[in-house]
């Protein structure tokens, strides 16, 4: 699973949330393996937070605030691009069984709520 909850996107955002000076070499290439594996397997299966196309994305907009990885803006803007597409042609897919819509923060309409306005203005949200 390639998720907040579970795999790269979540150890990615982890490592993120260390103070720069506490950073070794070790956990930068975990950073940028957790990067890595998330643009090729954290996305297309729905647009929760926790384990969806929302909350693998924030890990990538966090990424850009703090790294100097000119090639992951690029992608970013790619893959944002491509969420909001799905969105507007599929409509929605909240995170539980059967994509059935829910209220919750983390895999339902709320997330996806939150993760959209971290896409248009991720620096205030």
């Amino acid at each position: 699973m390639t998720a907040w909850c579970s795999g790269a996107p979540g150890i990615g955002l982890g490592r993120l949330g260390i103070p720069g000076n506490a950073l070794n070499l070790i956990m930068y290439k975990e950073i940028k393996t957790a990067i890595e594996t998330t643009i090729k397997q954290g996305f297309g299966d729905n647009h929760c937070l926790c384990h969806g196309d929302l909350g693998n994305i924030d890990l990538l907009l966090i990424a850009n605030a703090k790294l100097d990885y000119p090639e992951i803006v690029r992608k970013t803007e790619k893959i944002a691009s491509q969420i909001l597409d799905n969105l507007q042609k599929n409509n929605l897919r909240c995170g539980v069984p059967l994509g059935i819509e829910t209220p919750g923060l983390m895999t339902g309409l709320a997330g996806i709520g939150y993760g959209l306005l971290r896409l248009y203005q991720g620096k205030r949200i």
